[in-house]
């Protein structure tokens, strides 16, 4: 010990015969990372990934939250695919409800365009999500069972990779392997809207009875609903977005104004059909569904 303190005195004492002024690094004369770490001395390396809990808490907002609507494209099957992926919060920060609508209601031999289930996350910018669809036999107008989709995800601000595992019903494909879909895309802007209104009006096809405002009663569990009588105060064409809400409900031909729609048990159901015009304005109606 008094080696060490004899020989930091003749280093200081050099120092002063040449003149040099020794002085405590302060948060004013620290530069640079020097400065960052005089200002944080107890942080050192901390990493995300040895977080106790998410960064965000699940506020809406970058980088490490899920929360909103993304964009997302791919190939399947040598053909396009697109899809918009809503994420909701649920009772915690970590989990809640998603919805997808895809384009895949272009034509044969299968569609299955829109459904929900769930999200939760698994590490700082990671997610697992898992939801279902309905599947449409379009050349033999019938259905075809339930897909289950497994997603993948990982975030990095407002970029977002997912690796889906497509899972078919054992009828359609039995003893299949899942098919991998990997898709990138990035979350949806919100801006505000345009001016302008637009009026959803819901009708519904042979077998549909109504039953109230937005309410229809069937007796099948196959059946169509027109939102073709919607208009807008816009010029220019609308475009259709249905969703199931509540309920075991599958949509085919979900990005038209005509879809069809599968229920696989009895009972009442919650869907929703958003229209938007050529400027971007839409509306959203809440529809009830009576299989008796």
């Amino acid at each position: 010990m008094k080696t060490t303190q004899l020989t930091k005195a003749m280093i200081s004492g050099c120092f002063l015969m040449l003149g040099i002024t020794l002085n405590a690094q302060t948060q004013d004369s620290a530069r640079g990372w020097g400065k960052a770490l005089l200002a944080h001395p107890r942080q050192s390396n901390a990493r995300p990934a040895t977080a106790a809990t998410p960064l965000d808490q699940g506020k809406p907002s970058p980088p490490t939250s899920i929360l909103g609507t993304w964009h997302l494209t791919g190939t399947i099957m040598g053909t396009p695919y697109e899809t918009l992926m809503t994420f909701l919060p649920g009772d915690s920060s970590d989990q809640g409800t998603v919805i997808f609508t895809s384009n895949q209601d272009q034509g044969p031999p299968f569609s299955g365009t829109a459904g929900t289930g769930n999200w939760t996350r698994v590490g700082p910018y990671s997610f697992i999500a898992t939801h279902i669809t309905f599947l449409f036999d379009v050349m033999n107008v019938m259905p075809a069972g339930v897909l289950k989709i497994v997603d993948a995800i990982t975030i990095n601000g407002d970029q977002i990779n997912m690796n889906s595992q497509l899972i078919f019903p054992a009828a359609l494909c039995g003893g299949c392997d899942p098919l991998s879909l990997p898709t990138t895309g990035s979350r949806v802007a919100i801006e505000a809207p345009p001016a302008g209104h637009v009026t959803v009006v819901v009708n519904g096809a042979n077998g549909v009875f109504p039953n109230g405002t937005n309410t229809f009663q069937v007796t099948s569990n196959l059946f169509g609903l027109d939102a073709s009588k919607s208009t807008s105060s816009n010029a220019g064409g609308l475009s259709y977005s249905w969703s199931a809400m509540s309920g075991s409900a599958g949509i085919a031909y979900a990005n038209t104004a005509t879809p069809m729609i599968q229920l696989i048990s009895k009972g009442t159901f919650q869907l929703s059909v958003t229209v938007t015009d050529a400027t971007g304005i839409s509306a959203t109606q809440a529809i009830t569904i009576q299989y008796v």
